[in-house]
């Protein structure tokens, strides 16, 4: 198999996945890369560091003309740039492949010669110790001869758009929801999204409705309430989901009960990669108070049951739905709760009952201001 003079290298460094940054177990990188070939080639691009990611995009080509035997060890490293005043860069992992090697195999000799990109997953070890993996590197070699490197130009990299998702969380029920209000809750929800790529135009936090007169031991309280969150651009940093749980007041503070917090960071992350919608059930997620835990060691605030749905903006623009029980209402259909939204179960919790059954007092209360109404018509002040 000739082996031309001069052999132009071409590296297309697409995208890297480090587990830690310099500093150990949880840090986060600036991550950049270095790259030899032999002795001779060495080529730092730590201009072009990435802040403060573990997944950087690179999207890069590199060539360089090298002579064989002479220059056939490529190695390739991940490295995180210290930004600070004090300390040094710090190695991630690297890898290495063997050029020569690569020329002489048929299979990647097909591939090159049709000018085919098959990308491949590298792990980056850490360097001394090869057992142990400190990442990935995406990326591929490309190798011509260097006087006819002008007929066979590199293929330009090109970052897809960042993908954006959708999150659809539907509220079903709680269980055994404290009473914190006289025997009873009316259990209204606020659902949050922290995401550094939310973009969406929904409100953020979103709330329920109230289901009044929710009362133990049961404290069984019905919503069927959509959630929506829309355009999360990715990639991102964090995304948690908080669902906070109160006892509803008329004409005073809420009683916080509650909360539940949910990462779902790993979620986004896999649609985004898979392009393949994820849905989820989650019964009984348990309802926490540190404060109030603290003061009343094992007591029992409750659980919340829900279904998430983590899909790409253009999946869930092809099958949108509405906030709450607003149309589009499908996907599922979701029927309006009748428990806990009558005029009784409104009146029960201001507690003024006199022995009288609850849905007598609203009676008695809608005709008073109906009365009243009435006289201030006749008087023609109304």
């Amino acid at each position: 198999d000739h082996v031309p003079n001069r052999i132009r290298v071409r590296l297309y460094l697409v995208k890297a996945v480090c587990i830690c940054g310099k500093d150990g177990p949880g840090s986060i990188a600036n991550p950049y890369l270095r790259f030899t070939i032999g002795k001779e080639t060495k080529v730092d691009l730590k201009a072009t560091f990435k802040p403060e990611t573990n997944s950087p995009d690179f999207y890069r080509v590199e060539e360089r003309d090298v002579v064989f035997p002479m220059e056939t060890r490529l190695e390739v490293q991940l490295w995180d740039c210290n930004t600070g005043m004090m300390g040094s860069d710090g190695l991630i992992g690297c890898t290495t492949i063997d050029l020569q090697d690569r020329w002489h195999s048929w299979k990647w000799k097909n591939a090159n010669d049709y000018n085919q990109l098959p990308w491949e997953g590298r792990a980056l070890w850490e360097r001394g110790n090869p057992d142990i993996a400190k990442g990935t590197l995406t990326m591929w070699v490309q190798m011509v001869s260097s006087t006819g490197a002008s007929e066979l130009p590199a293929t330009r990299l090109r970052k897809p758009p960042d993908a954006e998702l959708e999150v659809r969380l539907v509220i079903w029920d709680t269980k055994k929801v404290l009473a914190v209000d006289n025997g009873h809750s009316d259990v209204k929800m606020y659902v949050r999204l922290e995401c550094d790529g939310y973009k969406g135009s929904e409100p953020n936090p979103q709330e329920t409705d109230v289901h009044f007169n929710c009362t133990e031991p049961e404290g069984h309280a019905k919503f069927n309430y959509r959630i929506v969150f829309r355009n999360i651009r990715m990639p991102i940093q964090t995304a948690t989901i908080t669902i906070e749980v109160y006892d509803y007041n008329a004409i005073s503070a809420f009683i916080f009960i509650g909360q539940i917090n949910l990462e779902v960071k790993r979620y986004l992350e896999k649609v985004a990669r898979d392009m393949d919608a994820l849905e989820m059930k989650s019964p009984g997620l348990k309802i926490r108070n540190m404060a109030k835990e603290a003061e009343e060691p094992g007591i029992e605030l409750g659980s919340i049951n829900m279904s998430m749905w983590v899909m790409t903006q253009q999946e869930a623009n092809g099958a949108p739905v509405g906030l709450g029980w607003d149309e589009p209402n499908v996907n599922p259909t979701l029927i309006v709760p009748v428990e806990g939204r009558g005029w009784g179960d409104f009146f029960a919790g201001f507690n003024f009952n006199f022995g009288i059954p609850a849905w007598m007092i609203a009676l008695i209360i809608v005709g008073g201001i109906f009365a009243v109404m009435f006289i201030l018509a006749q008087g023609g002040l109304l």
